[in-house]
């Protein structure tokens, strides 16, 4: 019986080891993503110090540390200019788009309130964007952040269009295309800064409305859109009449004009 008491202490004491063992382990991994938080958070605050030309040495020292250490968290520069677009996105741009999604606005102040939220967003950390884009040997970190984005649009997109019995089928590809193409147009604005911000945001909403005004004209359905006439986007007018049909009107007028005016001499 001791014995059996023995080995079954001994196989408690067994079982209860991992148990001690994950939870340190568990400890380190909670303390390593906390350390890596903090070593983001401080290679963004060095970014906008210091500009989007800033070096890995630059960035170390700003914060602190040595650049071997900085490795040691990242592996290499692609890894650190990865990680800190992931963590831009987390902790500030994906957040102000969440929030002016959450607030209750008619649609087109909604579709406004996104794309004003986007540029607004990048156009306050420009150092930041610049840095992710001429740093990376990879679209690893803005890919990952347009799909994002894209995503969280394309659930709003879908409900609406199921909220009005409109075909949804289209809601991601149509959330992707109006990311990429605001994204891109917000790029080059970036990089020429040719127009105030309000144009470009103007400019954006216009055409991202105009798409969804189509599609909600075909119901979302692309078999509905094609099967419809179409007339050129920059007649927006009455179709005019073809000038054979404008002349025999004419022609016309001018009989009946002609006969009025007979009928009339016979009556005198």
């Amino acid at each position: 019986m001791a014995n059996h008491t023995v080995f079954t202490q001994a196989n408690c004491g067994q079982i209860s080891s991992p148990t001690r063992t994950d939870g340190r382990k568990s400890r380190w991994r909670e303390h390593k993503i906390a350390r890596r938080a903090e070593l983001l958070d401080g290679t963004l605050a060095a970014i906008r110090l210091h500009g989007c030309d800033i070096g890995l040495d630059d960035i170390a020292a700003e914060i602190g540390i040595s650049k071997t250490l900085l490795y040691k968290h990242f592996l290499n520069k692609n890894g650190l200019t990865n990680a800190t677009m992931a963590h831009y996105l987390e902790t500030t741009l994906a957040p102000r788009i969440q929030s002016a999604i959450s607030e209750k606005f008619g649609e087109y102040d909604l579709t406004r309130a996104v794309i004003t939220a986007y540029i607004e967003t990048i156009a306050h950390d420009p150092d930041v964007y610049l840095y992710v884009m001429a740093n990376t040997t990879s679209r690893d970190a803005t890919t990952q952040a347009e799909r994002t984005i894209a995503e969280l649009l394309a659930t709003v997109l879908g409900k609406h269009l199921r909220t009005h019995e409109m075909d949804s089928g289209g809601s991601v590809p149509f959330a992707f295309a109006i990311v990429g193409a605001v994204r891109l147009a917000t790029h080059w604005w970036i990089e020429h800064g040719t127009m105030p911000i309000t144009d470009l945001t103007d400019y954006l909403t216009m055409f991202t409305w105009g798409g969804l005004h189509a599609i909600a004209a075909a119901e979302g359905s692309p078999a509905k859109f094609t099967s419809r006439p179409r007339r050129s986007p920059t007649d927006t007018h009455e179709p005019r009449q073809h000038t054979s049909a404008v002349l025999l009107t004419s022609h016309q007028t001018a009989m009946d004009c002609s006969i009025q005016a007979s009928h009339g001499d016979d009556r005198r």
